[in-house]
């Protein structure tokens, strides 16, 4: 594990935004919409050539836990230069094949601050989920006080657990078991 350190300047900024300066849309449910018909499933973000249009500030990502409901979302907070995170990517890889999209949105938040670096490592490494460079506001915001770090929410939006430190596949997907409801 690898401590990082707070961005504490941006989290005042942060409360604010996520308090309705920037509303977070209505999540549609199993209902039918007002125009009658079904709602669309919220679309997984994919994985953006590594430049600065695959930036993800807070607003995106809360925005994306929101439109996920009815899936667990995993957040993995994570750095080029961090070799316990380089080696907990193949585990994330093995939850993405065990677990179907439907189920689960897994979504890889780099903290690098050099995005060129960030970028090379993007471009030789095998994914199998997406990633994208995490603005500053993003760690403060999870309150990210060392790496590899996830966070996981449930199929209603909340927060289920969280971990630092590196987390086998097969505990990840004992937890996404759990958290998933019976079909």
């Amino acid at each position: 594990m690898i401590r990082i350190p707070r961005l504490l300047r941006v989290v005042p900024l942060l409360v604010a935004v996520a308090l309705g300066a920037a509303p977070v849309p209505a999540v549609a449910g199993p209902a039918v919409a007002a125009s009658g018909a079904a709602p669309q499933a919220p679309a997984q973000p994919q994985a953006a050539a590594p430049d600065a249009a695959s930036t993800m500030d807070t607003m995106d990502v809360v925005r994306l836990v929101a439109r996920s409901q009815g899936k667990v979302v995993l957040l993995n907070f994570w750095a080029s230069w961090c070799k316990p995170c380089q080696a907990e990517i193949p585990e994330l890889n093995a939850l993405r094949r065990a677990v179907g999209e439907d189920r689960l949105v897994i979504l890889g938040l780099s903290v690098d601050e050099d995005p060129a670096a960030y970028a090379r490592f993007v471009a030789r490494t095998q994914f199998d989920y997406p990633v994208h460079l995490a603005d500053e506001s993003v760690p403060a915001f999870y309150k990210v006080g060392a790496i590899p770090r996830i966070v996981v929410y449930d199929p209603q939006g909340r927060k289920a657990v969280s971990y630092e430190g590196g987390v086998s596949a097969q505990t990840l997907e004992n937890l996404v078991s759990t958290l998933l409801p019976e079909n």
